[in-house]
């Protein structure tokens, strides 16, 4: 990870991305409560959520969402179909929602391994990426 990068910034609506980020760390949130429902108060915290800008040479920008909750056990196709959900509660269309709204702004989301990523160890639950190729990025 370089802390000394250049910031960036990606063209595109900033409502749309930001209720898609929104969404994806309220599942985040959701799916780690969970995984670990029982958190006594004086255990170290268990519950994580890893969110980082990494920059892959040729590539773009990846803004990056991970945790370390229960992870996806469906392939990708399926977890952005609209009204496809493992959440009691849900609706199905937080995944959808943030696809769309990364394509409409010239981007990609992917569920990146965590061995194809720069991402810490702990995080190995669900990890998603909100990508954007080099010419939709303001350097």
């Amino acid at each position: 990870m370089n802390d000394t990068a250049p910031p960036v910034s990606v063209r595109g609506s900033e409502e749309l991305l930001l209720g898609a980020l929104t969404n994806l760390i309220d599942n985040s949130l959701y799916w780690l409560r969970v995984r670990w429902p029982d958190l006594d108060k004086n255990e170290e915290p268990v519950r994580r959520i890893h969110i980082a800008i990494l920059r892959e040479a040729g590539e773009g920008v990846q803004l990056v969402i991970g945790d370390n909750g229960p992870g996806f056990s469906d392939d990708p196709e399926t977890l952005v179909r609209p009204f496809f959900t493992r959440r009691p509660d849900g609706m199905g269309l937080g995944l959808y929602y943030a696809s769309m709204a990364t394509q409409l702004n010239g981007g990609q989301l992917t569920f990146p391994a965590p061995a194809d990523i720069d991402i810490p160890s702990d995080i190995s639950g669900a990890i998603i990426s909100f990508t954007f190729p080099e010419g939709r990025i303001e350097k």
